[in-house]
């Protein structure tokens, strides 16, 4: 927030810290110093000043929304980039297993057929006994 004030004695224009003192009158009393940062300039016939978007902008503090929300999503991107390589490189390791490393050992596909024995029979069911 800004206010527009008129100082009772003559000061260069600047950036100053003023001493704030506040207090209550409840019971107990409460009271806390604080500081504020304060612009002098000179305005215009209108009551423009052009020095004093130079405070608002130096003493923001923290983060908008919309930063943050790119702040999030930048995140979320290279953690999806990282999944995918990941993925990536599992899948291309899948396809350098040679015949005989992997979990059936052999010399050639025709080894695991080796002990089907084929008859071309039927069972006889109640008549084989």
């Amino acid at each position: 927030t800004h206010a527009v004030l008129q100082p009772l004695v003559d000061l260069e224009a600047g950036e100053y810290v003023v001493t704030v003192f506040v207090s209550d009158s409840g019971s107990p009393v409460l009271s806390a110093y604080s500081q504020v940062n304060v612009t002098v300039c000179r305005c215009d016939s209108f009551g423009d000043c052009k020095s004093e978007a130079g405070a608002f902008v130096g003493s923001s503090v923290g983060i908008n929304f919309i930063a943050l929300i790119i702040i999030m999503a930048s995140i979320a991107l290279l953690l999806l980039l990282l999944l995918l390589t990941v993925a990536v490189t599992s899948c291309g390791r899948r396809h350098h297993i040679k015949k005989g490393t992997g979990l059936l050992v052999g010399e050639s596909e025709d080894d695991i057929r080796d002990n089907v024995f084929i008859y071309d029979e039927q069972g006889g069911g109640e008549e084989d006994e």
